[in-house]
């Protein structure tokens, strides 16, 4: 049998098989409108021939000092980007308006309690970065350390580096005070993330809650404790807080440690729709009825919120993503940009917090 060979055709054996330069040739790639349609198609066709698969695009990125390429530094395990309703819409967002500038993306995960030494932060061959969730100030230094173009999303604003924030804690606030007003006493919060690595169970100290590292965990937590502690209601007594990760389950075993802990509890806040989801299902296997026993107030307002009824405050996923890669690319351009203001939030309000009349 012939042996299968590995070498890959180059631009100079095409040139070769047409039996001109390469200088030519390479112009059916990278200037097809100083050919003729006719020449165009005869190089094409021979390099298909010949196995030639057009030129490599990391050694023509390198010759040009540009890929082509923006690289998304992903604060969570790459599986959660496809999974969270939220991570995907902010992705959607990303690709959009990145697409129609010709750029490609890369994900490089970046998950908490995972060694330094594994991001592809200084090998990726990328011509700039969108930070999304990071809590590790030493992974913005490493990119700023590669003089690439940056831009932080949900993290601790920068004076030297682009950022987007939404108004986490106005819109925290807001779901707070929407269940005071309903008259809830007692009020269980089932918070994102706040330490690394991260852990799940009780948030028992008030000011290390208050002062967490992660941006929208802070935000959203004192939302809901300001409203709440303005109220009247006590932490560590009317108020209960449990840390959990960002899963259905989370959010099914946040709900049973809350109500085991205090069965008065009335109302649950959570920071995102998918721990909300997972308090309703847990809801039913305690036979809690939504929201006669229990109300319930997410917090993204993902597409399924709306589906099954659930309170949530809303921010704009797809316009984050979008203004990240429109503001990464107006810095590749080389215009002057700066960071937009807070990006809006509002409490929508379905059937898991309001008995209907």
């Amino acid at each position: 049998p012939k042996p299968v060979t590995t070498k890959r055709a180059t631009l100079k054996d095409l040139a070769r098989a047409m039996n001109t330069s390469p200088s030519s040739v390479s112009n059916a790639y990278n200037h097809p409108d100083q050919l003729s349609k006719e020449l165009r198609d005869r190089i094409l066709q021979t390099a298909k021939d010949i196995g030639y698969n057009g030129p490599n695009p990391v050694a023509r990125g390198l010759r040009q000092q540009r890929m082509g390429v923006i690289g998304v530094l992903f604060g969570e395990h790459l599986s959660y980007a496809f999974s969270d309703p939220a991570a995907a819409l902010f992705m959607q967002g990303i690709s959009e308006a990145t697409e129609v500038e010709g750029f490609g993306l890369t994900i490089v995960p970046v998950p908490p309690g995972a060694p330094h030494t594994a991001f592809g932060i200084f090998n990726a061959p990328v011509d700039g970065f969108i930070a999304y969730c990071l809590t590790r100030e030493g992974l913005v230094e490493s990119v700023l350390e590669r003089g690439l173009p940056l831009v932080l999303v949900d993290h601790t604003p920068r004076p030297d580096v682009l950022g987007i924030n939404i108004q986490d804690e106005y819109g925290a606030g807001q779901a707070a005070r929407h269940l005071i007003q309903q008259g809830h006493k007692d009020i269980g919060i089932l918070t994102l993330e706040m330490s690394v690595p991260p852990r799940t169970g009780w948030a028992e100290n008030l000011e290390r809650a208050r002062n967490t590292i992660f941006e929208a965990t802070r935000g959203r937590l004192n939302g809901y404790l300001n409203e709440l502690l303005k109220a009247g209601l006590v932490w560590n007594k009317n108020i209960t807080v449990f840390e959990c990760s960002d899963t259905l389950e989370q959010g099914r075993q946040g709900l049973s440690a809350i109500m085991k802990r205090n069965p008065k509890t009335t109302a649950i806040l959570t920071m995102s729709d998918v721990l909300a989801l997972g308090v309703l299902e847990e809801a039913q296997t305690l036979k809690l009825r939504v929201p006669q026993d229990l109300a319930v107030v997410g917090f993204d307002d993902v597409p399924n919120a709306a589906l099954v009824g659930l309170s949530s405050v809303a921010q704009p996923h797809l316009e984050k993503g979008r203004i990240a890669g429109q503001l990464l690319i107006r810095q590749l351009k080389g215009e002057k940009v700066t960071s937009p203001e807070l990006l809006e939030t509002r409490l929508v309000v379905r059937g898991s917090s309001v008995i209907e009349s």
